[in-house]
């Protein structure tokens, strides 16, 4: 997941608040729909073919990109990361291809992105399942289609899992990238990792720093605070595990984090920078919620072991963002129809990292269960 630390929530929900009215009005980015349903626009207006597309969701504009080359392929909703890690343009400029076989579109969920949010209170596990169920309902009836295809990365993995609990008739598969199992055991999963590294490389400012903030609770909590020596660079002990994870290859492999990822976004044309990084920011206020640090899809007692829905699983070899050990723990108890596909020159970010493999196993999904 791509969290941030939570003390620049706040400064991110003052900055959202004064760019509200700009990103939502912002016409020439966005094709608006307004009607009184809980999805809101006309469903015979066409939309337009990768551009961002506005429209009305439980009360609040966001935005959704559609890419395709046939409107009569199933349709494919990716479920982005972060939270608030939003991403309209990547797969496109990624993997085109893929829209030979899918209608594929991407959302910028509640606060990031272009669909802003001011009301923190509706930054709930529970809204964002809501919200994507809704617009599966517009998508299914937009283009005529009984079922969709959702793709979750990360944070949006979870939303997916929930999605095929809640409701299943309207799915062909879920395909989960960088599979979230719990909040809380993805900090020590990812801490134990990040010391193992420190101590491989014999990185004593690491190892240092890490031993201060500690190995996090089964809450989830740091019970270190980052010392004054590094107070300029860590905020707490999150962004500490964070860091280290990224600067050891754990969320690209083969690279020292992610700026390749984020300056593809900051490129494309679609988002500015700036509101950008306050939507990510803002989107943290979701971890408030308790209901985020309740869920563990190990547990039997939650009901995410079996489904009826085939599910797959692209897990990058190198993934310790989310951690690929934690993940293959949770894969093991599954008892439904599973599949589970490694990408072994991977870490966070498969599809991005092995294009080519990851359409062909888009493909072969289709296949499978359309």
């Amino acid at each position: 997941m791509k969290r941030l630390a939570m003390k620049y929530w706040v400064i991110g929900l003052i900055m959202m608040a004064l760019l509200c009215l700009t990103a939502c009005t912002n016409s020439s980015n966005v094709t608006e729909q307004t009607t009184k349903n809980e999805v809101s626009s006309e469903v015979a207006e066409p939309i337009p073919t990768g551009k961002p597309y506005q429209l009305e969701i439980n009360g609040l504009k966001q935005t959704i990109m559609v890419q395709a080359n046939n409107p009569s392929n199933p349709i494919l909703l990716i479920l982005h990361g972060g939270p608030g890690y939003a991403m309209l343009p990547v797969m496109h400029k990624v993997n085109p291809e893929l829209e030979n076989e899918f209608t594929v579109v991407n959302w910028d969920q509640r606060g990031a992105g272009l669909s802003p949010e001011t009301d923190v209170s509706k930054m709930t596990l529970a809204q964002f399942v809501d919200d994507a169920h809704k617009l599966t309902l517009w998508l299914k009836e937009k283009f005529g289609q009984k079922k969709i295809y959702i793709l979750g990365h990360s944070f949006g993995t979870v939303l997916g899992i929930e999605l095929l609990k809640q409701y299943p008739d309207d799915y062909y598969a879920f395909v989960g990238v960088g599979q979230t199992v719990s909040v809380a055991q993805n900090e020590q999963y990812a801490y134990d990792w990040a010391l193992a590294q420190a101590k491989r490389n014999d990185d004593q400012d690491a190892m240092k720093i890490l031993g201060i903030v500690g190995r996090p609770t089964d809450a989830g909590d740091y019970p270190g605070t980052v010392p004054d020596e590094f107070t300029n660079d860590f905020k707490d002990g999150f962004e500490v595990t964070s860091y280290y994870v990224g600067l050891n290859g754990g969320d690209m492999f083969g690279l020292k984090g992610t700026d390749s990822v984020e300056q593809m976004i900051y490129n494309s044309g679609v988002y500015n920078e700036e509101s950008w990084g306050n939507g990510w920011t803002f989107s943290q206020g979701i971890f408030n919620d308790k209901d985020v640090f309740r869920f563990n899809f190990k547990d039997p007692s939650q009901g995410f072991l079996d489904f009826k829905v085939p599910v797959y699983f692209f897990m990058g070899q190198h993934d310790y963002d989310t951690p690929v050990n934690l993940f293959e723990e949770y894969y093991a108890l599954i008892t439904s129809k599973k599949n589970y596909i490694k990408f072994e020159k991977s870490a966070h970010f498969p599809f991005l990292e092995e294009p080519e493999k990851f359409r062909e196993q888009m493909i072969q999904v289709k296949k499978d269960t359309y």
